[in-house]
């Protein structure tokens, strides 16, 4: 039986990478083709386009499903641990027709405008979801909240 080998680890860009020392080609979690294993360090989003129209399937089915496929992705990435000096996960979001028609719209009218596309008559629909580092930002004093 082979001896475990200390693991080699670096970063590069948003990547965490880590290698054998003697530079073998197999081992348990790292590439036969590069020898590395990479694990991102920042996620590399949703970016989907969603049909509405699937044959042999209800589209106000389709349309539950999708939405589940968003609060789905939200759950998990919040569920992540925070990096030091975050406070909270915050969410970039683009929508639109087309990747090429999407724009920059706020996380809290997603499922508004989804319904939008759907109650038109629509037949996709492109969301890009990007998660971000969110920062709580104090009340200056004597300002009363919102």
């Amino acid at each position: 039986m082979r001896q475990s080998q200390p693991l080699e680890r670096r970063e590069e860009g948003n990547l965490f990478f880590a290698r054998r020392k003697t530079g073998g080609v197999h081992g348990a979690g790292v590439c036969g083709i590069t020898g590395y294993f990479g694990l991102p360090k920042h996620n590399r989003g949703m970016k989907k386009t969603f049909k509405l129209n699937i044959e042999g399937k209800n589209r106000d089915r389709v349309l539950d499903a999708v939405k589940h496929e968003i609060r789905k992705y939200v759950k998990r990435e919040r569920r992540r641990a925070l990096p030091e000096g975050v406070d909270f996960w915050d969410f970039d979001c683009r929508f639109g027709a087309t990747e090429a028609q999407a724009v920059v719209v706020h996380f809290a009218t997603l499922t508004e405008l989804i319904d939008g596309i759907a109650s038109a008559g629509g037949e996709q629909f492109y969301v890009e979801i990007l998660a971000s580092h969110g920062r709580r930002n104090a009340r200056p004093a004597g300002q009363q909240p919102v």
